[in-house]
This record gives structure tokens, C-alpha cells and sequence, in this order.
């Protein structure tokens, strides 16, 4: 797998974009409007990846000053927020919620450091990235992260080997192809365009509203880190508690 040493072999562009890449895969898990740390944090995350990924390709140029260092803070801040505010919370959602936000964090240090020509922190921080972003992934089910990042670091290994200052689109319309997971990984998954449909019969005992609610937001990101498009919570019309309506 790649280490620190390892992507130190690469150009800063392309750290950058191995870390991106790693944060925006685990950013796929993290709630787009979140109730813990806020409902903004999200938000703030897109922008920190973002931006980070407009220096991979070129398309701003900014010399170092506060604005890169403040979202690397501030991406760090919804991670250490959501380390503290999870706890007490469904361990898995807590642990895909705080580890894509590190990622991001990561990813956005390691721009700050590349805009400091520095090395070996970029490639720390994007070893970080890369950490992280498997601890959002296997908390959702998903084991195949490692693979994702083996294959994008030797895409860009092979990249950078046929020129000395380059620049890269790290987004799914780059060279790079699509943010996701091998699908061999899930051989029992449902083909492309079927359905199925099955019922589910909820006892809350003393659960809460908001339990139950993060309950089926951890099994509908189960479901599309598996390949699905995730799953449709409808009220049943009998008294049956909930029909589940699973596409992928």
C-alpha cells in the first residue's frame, strides 16, 4: 500500500490529488446535512476538497497566506467537533462521520503543504487522507478501500513518469476514472437496475426518534457503499410499522 515514503516519490500535484481522491471516495459516507457537528459542516468540507483539487489541475494559483491554512483548520475543527459530539451515538456512524471529516482535513493540509514546497509533510497528510478515508469506508461495510488506493497511486505514478511538472484533474472526469470502490469486491450485490422490495418490522422499545432516524441513514449508506442507490423509508399504510423499498 502507499506510504508516506511512497508518495513522496510523486509530484506535489499528484500527493495532492492522491489525497483528494482518498477524502472525496469517504466524503460519499459523510451526511450532506449532518446533525452533528452542524448542519454546514458538510458544506465546509466540499469546499476545503475543492479547492484542494483546483491546485491539482492548475486552475487557481494562490501563493501561501491564511485562506488554505484556515480551512485545513476548519475542516480539523468539524473532525475534532465530531470525535467529541459522536460519542454516545451509533459507533458506526459516529466512526464514518469523524474519519471522512479528518480525511478532508488532511487533504487540505496536505495543499497547505504543497503550497510550502514541503515534502514530506504533503505526503504525511496525505497518508493521513488515505487512513482515514478507509476508516469512513469499512465503517459502512465497506473492505475494499485499499484496493481504490493502490489503483489511483500507480495511475499516477504513471502519469508523473511522462512529465517533470504536470498538472491533473482529480475529479471523475479525469484521468483518474470514478470515485469508487472495485465492484468484484461485491460479488453478491444486485445487478445494474433491479429491484427488490421487502418489509421491515421495527420494535423502538425506548429509542428515540433521532436513533431510530440514524438507524436507517446507516443502513441506507450501507446499502450505496455496496453499490445501491441506497434505500427509500415509506410509511406503510396498514400497521405495519415500514415498507422498505431497496433500488440499486
Amino acid at each position: 500500500m502507499p506510504d508516506k515514503k511512497l508518495l513522496e516519490s510523486l509530484p506535489f500535484r499528484a500527493i495532492v490529488a492522491y489525497a483528494v481522491r482518498c477524502a472525496r471516495l469517504a466524503r460519499q459516507v459523510y451526511p450532506d446535512k449532518p446533525q452533528w457537528p452542524h448542519a454546514s459542516s458538510s458544506q465546509i468540507l466540499d469546499h476545503c476538497l475543492n479547492l484542494a483539487a483546483s491546485f491539482c489541475s492548475n486552475k487557481i494559483v494562490l501563493a501561501q497566506g491564511s485562506k488554505p491554512a484556515e480551512l485545513a483548520v476548519n475542516a480539523g475543527n468539524i473532525a475534532l467537533a465530531a470525535a467529541t459530539e459522536t460519542k454516545g451515538h451509533a459507533p458506526l456512524k459516529a466512526d464514518r462521520i469523524t474519519a471522512a471529516a479528518f480525511a478532508a482535513h488532511a487533504a487540505a493540509s496536505a495543499y497547505t503543504a504543497a503550497l510550502a514546497r514541503d515534502y514530506g509533510t504533503a505526503a504525511g497528510f496525505a497518508s493521513t487522507a488515505e487512513t482515514a478515508s478507509a476508516k469512513a469506508l469499512k465503517a459502512v461495510g465497506n473492505d475494499s478501500f485499499w484496493r481504490f488506493a493502490e489503483e489511483n497511486f500507480k495511475k499516477l505514478q504513471s502519469i508523473a513518469s511522462h512529465a517533470s511538472d504536470w498538472t491533473i484533474d482529480p475529479s471523475e472526469n479525469g484521468p483518474l476514472g470514478p470515485l469508487e470502490c472495485p465492484a468484484d469486491a461485491f460479488p453478491s450485490q444486485l445487478s445494474a437496475g433491479s429491484q427488490e422490495e421487502f418489509t421491515l418490522w421495527i420494535d423502538p422499545g425506548s429509542a428515540s426518534v433521532d436513533e431510530l432516524t440514524e438507524l436507517f441513514s446507516a443502513m441506507s449508506d450501507l446499502c450505496r457503499a455496496l453499490g445501491g442507490n441506497g434505500l427509500t423509508f415509506a410509511p406503510s399504510e396498514s400497521e405495519r410499522p415500514l415498507v422498505v423499498d431497496h433500488s440499486s
